[in-house]
């Protein structure tokens, strides 16, 4: 009686087929992942955006003074704002706008030139190593107290009622931001 020895065991074929859909599949995770990163650090910075939107009307509810910087002197604050710099796609700088004229001297007016000047910066806020912001409808905002009322700025620095804004890591993973004179944040 002849006993047959079967072979049992994987073929070349058999292996380089599955190690190639191995290979496969792994390369689709990692790209998967790469996505989910980016989206990801997407969402954040607009978090981190809107997060410092309802700071500043917060702030511009409560705080009076502000210690400068500069001079180390107390400052009155009529005002908290976001401003977005021409050459730095990734940050943008948090302002307090000082108040126009002199305590000392009792001319002293309760509004600022609403624009954002450098003595005034409180905080530069960098996003994500690869998020991009295209401000270009305006430049900055600011909150104004009490109520607060909200004030946006173009490039000009002219007074406007709606400002727009993108967010942007990649080509396709964008968000845009709409901020109204009535204090609406719209993110699409």
């Amino acid at each position: 009686m002849n006993k047959f020895k079967t072979k049992r065991g994987f073929t070349l074929v058999e292996m380089l087929v599955t190690l190639s859909i191995i290979v496969l599949m792994s390369s689709l995770l990692i790209i998967y992942t790469r996505s989910g990163e980016k989206i990801g650090q997407l969402n954040r910075g607009v978090e981190r955006l809107s997060f410092d939107v309802r700071r500043m009307a917060s702030m511009s509810m409560q705080t009076k003074q502000v210690k400068d910087k500069s001079t180390g002197e107390m400052r009155d604050v009529c005002g908290w704002g976001i401003y977005f710099p021409d050459n730095k796609k990734n940050e943008y700088i948090i302002f307090s706008d000082y108040c126009l004229g002199d305590k000392k001297n009792d001319d002293l007016q309760d509004i600022g030139n609403f624009i954002y000047d450098e003595e005034e910066m409180q905080e530069v806020v960098k996003l994500g190593r690869n998020v991009i912001i295209y401000a270009d409808t305006f430049k900055n905002f600011l909150y104004i107290p009490p109520e607060p009322k909200l004030r946006i700025l173009d490039r000009n620095n002219s007074l406007i009622d709606m400002g727009e804004l993108q967010l942007s890591v990649g080509p396709q993973n964008t968000k845009t931001i709409q901020l109204t004179a009535s204090g609406n944040f719209l993110i699409k």
